[in-house]
């Protein structure tokens, strides 16, 4: 995979589309490790081995699977090229930040909406599941990822540090931004998922 980069390169490829290529690449690989590792079951309804993190628990099975690369290559396409098709269609995005979500780098009322997902808190376990896939993906995309956004086995993720104090804090904090950017009138959607209705109230205080 890193080749494929190198001769894109001396092919006077620009470097964003190279680095895209060298992305989806290193998606694959993270799909073909998560469906071929011994947590990987035969799924006999859908005649294809499951995902390693199919179950929260990481229970081996008694019987894995495994599943030739170019087969799982195939599968992977056959979800990611309708994805990118449907991409393409939309005009392309002018700006791109990374940045804290409590102190967002624009002006009031600058945006007509906000479409976001947060953290769901301690229902998935961010740090284990970005450094399932890190470890192998990094090989591809370490020089090219900005540290904030590479998982490490000791970051927090709601379930491994972060209070449920803390974490509703910084969900008053987004909102709180979010709400600040938007032009007057506007609405946003925020999905809030917690264990129970407890939780949700001390989410949001």
């Amino acid at each position: 995979m890193q080749q494929v980069a190198i001769e894109m390169q001396k092919a006077s490829i620009p470097s964003d589309r190279v680095n895209a290529v060298r992305t989806y690449l290193a998606f694959f690989l993270g799909y073909l490790v998560d469906h071929n590792s011994k947590l990987s079951r035969w799924q006999y309804e859908r005649s294809r081995s499951s995902s390693s993190l199919e179950r929260h628990a990481g229970v081996a099975p008694g019987v894995f699977a495994e599943t030739a690369p170019q087969i799982l290559f195939d599968q992977w396409l056959s979800r990611v090229l309708p994805s990118i098709q449907a991409c393409a269609s939309i005009p392309a995005t002018q700006d791109v930040q990374l940045a804290d979500a409590g102190r967002l780098p624009y002006a009031s009322g600058y945006f007509d909406a906000i479409v976001t997902d947060p953290p769901y808190y301690d229902h998935i376990a961010y740090s284990d599941l970005g450094a399932f896939y890190w470890a192998w993906e990094s090989m591809i995309l370490r020089d090219i990822t900005p540290s904030a956004l590479a998982p490490t086995s000791q970051g927090t993720d709601g379930r491994l540090g972060d209070s449920i104090s803390s974490h509703g804090q910084g969900l008053l904090a987004a909102f709180s931004e979010a709400q600040r950017v938007l032009k007057h009138g506007k609405s946003k959607p925020f999905p809030v998922l917690s264990l129970d209705e407890a939780s949700t109230s001390d989410e949001l205080g």
